[in-house]
């Protein structure tokens, strides 16, 4: 009898227990943004991504932070670019890497009200913001994450 009250509790214990965070990025929907002031050219990237597993705890916050921190410091970006941002998504029927993949429309239509989650800003200047939303809303804005690195720019070449 003993065995099987364990066994009932294990059970249980490993259906409560938190899945790890998966994130991913949508490939096809990262763009590059060209454009001049003055005579200058300069570049925005927008990078889109979809996190399973999401709950909204803060040790998932941090876990997108670290994400974000390992991505600014292991990817380039040419010269003139003024502005990098991340845009992260939970997983939901409707919001997965299959769904978008049909129709991707879908995140400005439905995910942006729905599962739109964190989105963090970068300028060259080394300033920084990272936004919390939940059901669409702003909850909140500059809510003074761990400290970003700059992003690093070499001279590669923009093909868009």
């Amino acid at each position: 009898m003993k065995c099987f009250i364990f066994a009932i509790v294990l059970l249980f214990e490993s259906c409560t227990a938190d899945k790890p965070i998966v994130i991913r990025q949508f490939e096809d929907l990262s763009e590059v943004y060209k454009d001049s002031s003055l005579g200058k050219e300069f570049f925005v990237f927008d990078d889109f991504f979809l996190v399973s597993n999401y709950q909204d705890k803060k040790d998932i916050a941090l876990k997108i932070d670290s994400f974000v921190i390992d991505r600014v410091r292991t990817k380039s970006y040419p010269v003139n670019t003024t502005q990098v941002r991340f845009t992260f998504y939970k997983e939901s029927p409707k919001t997965n890497i299959e769904a978008i993949g049909r129709n991707k429309r879908d995140l400005l239509r439905y995910s942006n009200d729905h599962d739109l989650v964190y989105s963090y800003t970068l300028d060259v200047k080394g300033t920084y913001a990272r936004t919390k939303y939940q059901d669409g809303k702003l909850v909140d804005d500059n809510n003074k994450p761990i400290p970003l690195p700059r992003f690093t720019i070499k001279p590669i070449k923009i093909t868009h």
